[in-house]
């Protein structure tokens, strides 16, 4: 059970009753399947370089990108363009086979 703020009209699968101001504890669909986890970037990734568009994580492994730490200032909600830069750490939600399978991806290293 989570507890959430619910208000106006919408009512969250398992809160009963719409559009109340106070807290409720819900049951929300698979919310104890996610994880948040953090992934540092090797200068040496194959994926320095390319946007997020062109790595189309979610698609292939089920992980959204949430958040990325980087040195020159935090990218909070990164767009499909932003493109991922040497010693990012990025934030990425997901479920713990789809935290796991963006990891590989993400830490494939170029090969000399």
């Amino acid at each position: 059970m989570r507890t959430v703020l619910t208000a106006g009209p919408a009512t969250l699968p398992g809160c009963g009753v719409a559009g109340t101001t106070r807290r409720r504890r819900c049951s929300l669909p698979n919310a104890h399947q996610s994880r948040v986890a953090t992934v540092p970037i090797n200068p040496l990734a194959t994926c320095v370089g390319k946007t997020l568009k062109a790595l189309n994580l979610r698609a292939l492994t089920g992980a959204t990108v949430i958040a990325i730490d980087r040195g020159a200032g935090d990218v909070v909600y990164p767009t499909a363009d932003d493109a991922i830069e040497a010693s990012d750490v990025l934030v990425l939600t997901g479920t713990k086979d789809a935290v796991a399978a963006a990891r590989e991806l993400l830490e494939a290293r170029l090969t000399a």
